[in-house]
């Protein structure tokens, strides 16, 4: 047996089916209604005239023959079968956009609800972890030191026992329930960390959510993004690519030695916003050079997985995330990133330097492909962001000394 939600939403689907058809049926049913009694007024019309055709009509003593009707009618009744018609499409396409926008507000409420039940779960298990350590028993106080009644020395009748085991006995007690109690708030410590990172995670994915539906709402559904091509200089006649790329192409040339990160970041965000405000990208190519399991995207900075778990090479790290945040979250399952130049996926460390990349990017869910260029998943790439021939021929005088006519 299924649960209610999913009755509710089952039933909710056939009534919106049972909705459209039923608006079909009508329209059509009205349709042929409108035909029969048009049919049965111009039978009526045209018997009319023709009985009339055979009086001649007087006028001001002016004999005249009568005319025939037009068949106005006729027509009024097909625009009338058009406005229906057309009305039950709309009715139709305002049935399935009313359901699509509800579900999307369902999950959106859905997404809230599951948030306030892990904060509320957390809050709780916070309040009965503070009550625990409130109730755990406080170490007992030490006994205040007695004053001397007299100066007088004493005799060994009236003589103190030694009271040092006692007071050793006491500290040990206390230590061990001061040891309980730090194990114990320690425990806590370590759990009260796994509820908020998996908080943390449902807050990170609500967001890149509402980012979504931003753009959406920015730039529309039907809008077409651009394409990016970073050209590293160290690229042979890199600058040459420029001629050959299509018209939504965006294609920056970097300089290998002197730019950083930073400004290949800020060259993305001021040609995004110059395209139009709020956009993103629909796919990114990275030209540059390399090897299998590595890229080579400037001076010094070799980016293989080992580099980018040092603490050294966090700008590396960043700028990868930030890459991310210009790739468009409307169709996610279609943003990728291109590798082009180079053979990186020549060994398995390409492939892990890949999926590396792509955990760094999340929550934006975009994908790594470098396939080669003589394969069809790679000229697919090519005509992706270059014309095709014109790409094989810059390709082919691209070691040479003279610059190929493009």
């Amino acid at each position: 047996m299924g649960s209610s939600p999913s009755k509710n939403k089952s039933n909710q689907k056939v009534s919106n089916v049972m909705t459209a058809t039923f608006a079909f049926d009508d329209a059509a049913n009205r349709a042929a209604e409108k035909r029969q009694r048009s049919n049965g007024d111009l039978a009526k019309t045209t018997d009319g005239v023709a009985n009339r055709t055979e009086e001649p009509l007087q006028t001001n003593g002016v004999i005249t023959s009568a005319q025939p009707e037009t068949g106005e009618g006729a027509v009024d009744n097909d625009t009338e079968d058009e406005l229906m018609l057309s009305h039950a499409s709309t009715k139709i396409q305002s049935t399935f956009r009313g359901y699509k926008e509800r579900k999307l507000r369902r999950q959106e409420t859905e997404m809230a609800i599951k948030i306030q039940r892990i904060y509320r779960r957390h809050s709780s298990v916070k309040k009965s972890l503070a009550q625990d350590v409130q109730d755990s028993p406080s170490p007992e106080p030490e006994a205040a030191p007695t004053t001397p009644q007299s100066l007088q020395p004493l005799t060994e009748e009236q003589k103190v026992p030694d009271a040092r085991p006692d007071s050793r006995l006491s500290k040990a007690k206390d230590s061990k329930s001061k040891a309980i109690t730090k194990q114990h708030l320690v425990g806590v410590g370590q759990k009260t960390k796994e509820d908020f990172l998996a908080f943390q995670d449902e807050i990170t994915e609500l967001k890149w959510y509402a980012e979504q539906q931003l753009e959406r709402a920015i730039c529309g559904s039907e809008f077409v993004g651009p394409r990016i091509v970073l050209v590293s200089s160290k690229v042979p006649k890199g600058e040459l690519l420029a001629k050959i790329v299509r018209k939504d192409v965006l294609i920056f040339v970097y300089d290998f030695n002197k730019d950083t990160y930073d400004v290949l970041l800020e060259n993305i965000k001021v040609n995004l916003q110059a395209f139009k405000e709020g956009c993103k990208a629909r796919s990114i190519c990275l030209y540059c050079q390399g090897g299998p399991g590595y890229l080579y995207l400037r001076r010094g900075k070799v980016v293989t997985v080992a580099k980018l778990k040092k603490e050294s090479e966090q700008d590396q790290v960043r700028f990868f995330k930030e890459l991310g945040k210009y790739v468009t979250k409307i169709e996610a399952h279609k943003s990728v990133v291109h590798v082009m130049g180079c053979n990186v996926l020549g060994n398995d460390k390409g492939q892990e330097l890949f999926n590396h990349l792509k955990d760094l990017m999340k929550p934006n869910q975009v994908r790594f492909e470098a396939p080669l260029e003589l394969s069809e998943a790679g000229a697919e790439m090519i005509d992706t962001y270059f014309y095709f021939d014109k790409y094989v021929v810059w390709r082919a005088h691209k070691h040479s000394k003279l610059d190929p006519e493009l």
